[in-house]
């Protein structure tokens, strides 16, 4: 059943709920950010923030003999943050579309998230789609490419968040490891 269509009953529900009863909703509005606070964190624990963020494209540099990354991104449940007419609970980082890995003159796709078994934190790849959500904590394989090389690493995020914004004004983090 399209979203539209479930939104548009619960709103109905939710707006005859008010009259009836005299009392708003019992689903707070929730401040959001579409901020995913992208970064990565190396095999060697380094935090890597990007050298260039311009729409969905992020770009890191990766230091020589790095074997793989996680790349770490704020979560959020679609039911939480959209609606309880979005059923979908899973907890979601950013959707992750091409990647490319430069080591001087050498360009490399990388496909590992795409593959039938993508890597750990790393959703299903659905039929038809060009990107894969993450968890908000998934690991990329990079060994072959960066042995004594520093490298770029180019990816592109399709989607990412709505994420909760806390009391305070700041995003919630990931609490993944």
């Amino acid at each position: 059943v399209e979203r539209s269509f479930v939104e548009l009953i619960f709103r109905e529900l939710e707006a005859r709920g008010t009259v009836l009863f005299g009392q708003a909703s019992s689903t707070l509005p929730v401040q959001v950010t579409h901020d995913p606070d992208l970064h990565l964190v190396t095999d060697k624990a380094q935090v890597l923030r990007p050298v260039r963020h311009e729409g969905g494209q992020y770009t890191f540099m990766l230091p020589p003999n790095t074997e793989h990354v996680r790349l770490i991104s704020r979560t959020s449940r679609p039911f939480d943050v959209v609606g309880p007419f979005v059923d979908d609970r899973r907890e979601l980082g950013v959707a992750v579309g091409s990647m490319t890995l430069v080591a001087g003159q050498q360009k490399q796709d990388i496909v590992a998230h795409l593959q039938p078994v993508p890597p750990q934190g790393w959703y299903a790849r659905h039929e038809d789609a060009s990107s894969v959500w993450t968890n908000g904590c998934a690991t990329l394989p990079v060994s072959d490419s960066t042995r004594g090389k520093v490298c770029l690493l180019a990816l592109t995020v399709c989607a990412a968040g709505p994420y909760a914004v806390a009391e305070d004004n700041t995003a919630t983090e990931s609490l993944s490891a």
